[in-house]
């Protein structure tokens, strides 16, 4: 993830934004099942990879952060004069910051049809190059 921030000879102006500190519960039982059920790879065959093995529903606590322009700001010239937003290139306009999570209930995603519907496909690497290049 690219978090834009400014650099030593920034011209414009960042405001200092006051929030009250949240402090996430990292100790927690529940808080490491959910991270837990949320990293766990799907690994049963076929083409799905980067897939979860889990959807996971959970009561989240925290604190909601927004802001009005979650865009950078620039003068007529192209320069960047101000930041807005979070996340990847702070192109969000609300977070959450997580105070704590309860309730963690999993439930295995089922990814029987799509395996059935690509089970012919293979991985160019067990193919060999010649049959991709037709």
């Amino acid at each position: 993830m690219v978090h834009v921030q400014p650099a030593l000879n920034f011209a414009g102006e960042v405001p200092a934004t006051q929030r009250t500190p949240v402090e996430l519960d990292k100790n927690s039982k529940d808080f490491k099942q959910f991270d837990s059920l949320l990293a766990t790879p799907y690994k049963k065959g076929g083409m799905c990879l980067g897939c979860n093995r889990y959807e996971v529903s959970a009561t989240l606590v925290g604190r909601v952060d927004a802001v009005d322009n979650a865009t950078l700001r620039r003068d007529k010239a192209g320069k960047i004069i101000g930041f807005g937003g979070f996340g990847h290139m702070n192109a969000y306009s609300a977070r959450l910051v997580l105070q704590s999570v309860s309730d963690v209930t999993p439930k295995e995603i089922d990814y029987s049809k799509t395996l059935a519907a690509t089970k012919e496909d293979t991985a160019p690497e067990q193919l060999g190059v010649e049959r991709w290049r037709r």
